[in-house]
């Protein structure tokens, strides 16, 4: 009622300094005098927009957190959304007090204008307790990792749209409460529906809670492994190493033995070179002493000793085995490692003329066993 008030004096004094017939012409059933001032109070709505949002980050940047600023450009998303404000009160004024469109216009246009503002107002807390989880994380930048943090946005913005659909019902005259009565007495209903949905959400709880993996993470499990893209209520994203993406189910990872392979110190790799039996004991000590000084002179090698030792005895062939560590983790860093090690293995085995033969052929006759071997 006062901002009727307030615009009829304001039209009033605008038509003074306007022509009479500025009063008297009409458009669309509305004096010019009418279209005028919405028209100003739109453009002073877009005008003074980014100035009004632009205010509100600078108060906010200046605030101190942990001895220092906060800054600027953690706001930006924020700027995005309060940009929108002043134009949307701009066009409910300009709609409903300068215009004047009708009762039943004016009640359609402040709700469908309060929908709006209600969606304005639930991305202006989404942008902000991103802002204080940010916040927080400076502070124990240990516990509330970005991994976290994206867990529990996703939680909040659940409880968000929630309370976001209640008042929008709530806006368009429905009986909220009805529905939330409604909603009690079927929660057994769908809490026994969404059972495995439901253990996969505590599931996501426990995987955040006991930090078994954040993103990025190299994690193995009984029929996967790769790099974790994504960590959801319900399921994370896995990539595998030729980029396949495996959608596991939380609870499949939190029953199942999962190895976090980031969280190695160092990486193994080993290696059975396979020798002829007729290999000599001299060219045994000459292999190990080879390779001990290959493994010297790799610069990704750990300084741990690399273990060198025939390891077994079968089907007329000697089994040497290699194993040291490495620095990096990564999978291409142990591919190319590996590779390089197989070529040098290869190189030394033709050097010596070790290489195992392709096939043997065991003739008996006359009780004595003649051999042939390619």
């Amino acid at each position: 009622m006062e901002d009727s008030i307030v615009t009829s004096k304001l039209i009033k004094e605008i038509s003074k300094l306007l022509p009479a017939a500025w009063s008297e012409q009409t458009l669309l059933s509305r004096s010019l005098v009418q279209w005028l001032t919405a028209l100003v109070v739109l453009i002073l709505a877009l005008v003074l927009r980014k100035l009004f949002a632009r205010a509100i980050i600078f108060g906010l940047g200046n605030i101190r957190w942990q001895g220092k600023k906060l800054g600027n450009e953690r706001f930006q998303r924020l700027a995005l959304t309060l940009e929108w404000i002043l134009p949307v009160l701009g066009l409910r004024y300009a709609l409903i007090y300068a215009l004047d469109l009708g009762s039943k216009a004016n009640i359609a246009i402040d709700i469908l204008l309060r929908i709006f503002f209600v969606v304005l107002i639930l991305l202006l807390c989404d942008t902000f307790l991103q802002l204080l989880l940010r916040w927080l994380e400076i502070k124990n930048p240990t516990k509330l990792t970005e991994t976290v943090q994206l867990f529990y946005l996703q939680i909040i913005r659940i409880f968000l749209i929630i309370l976001g659909i209640i008042m929008i019902l709530s806006l368009l005259g429905l009986n909220v409460s009805g529905i939330v009565t409604g909603l009690g007495i079927g929660g057994l209903a769908v809490s026994l529906a969404a059972k495995d949905t439901l253990t996969n959400l505590f599931a996501g709880i426990a995987i955040m809670s006991d930090k078994m993996f954040e993103l990025g993470d190299l994690i193995q499990g009984p029929d996967f492994e790769g790099t974790v893209e994504f960590i959801g209520l319900r399921s994370s994203r896995v990539r595998s190493y030729d980029q396949t993406e495996y959608i596991v189910p939380n609870s499949k990872l939190t029953d199942n033995v999962v190895v976090n392979l980031s969280h190695m110190l160092k990486r193994r790799l080993r290696l059975s070179i396979t020798l002829p039996s007729y290999v000599s004991r001299e060219q045994v000590d000459k292999l190990k002493h080879e390779l001990r000084q290959f493994i010297e002179s790799r610069k990704g090698a750990t300084a741990d000793k690399p273990y060198i030792a025939l390891e077994s005895l079968a089907n007329n062939n000697l089994t040497l085995m290699l194993q040291y560590y490495l620095i990096a983790l990564d999978f291409r860093s142990f591919v190319t490692e590996r590779d390089e090690l197989l070529s040098f293995v290869w190189d030394m085995l033709e050097r010596e003329n070790l290489r195992v033969p392709r096939s043997q052929v065991h003739l008996l006759h006359n009780e004595n066993v003649f051999t042939n071997n390619d």
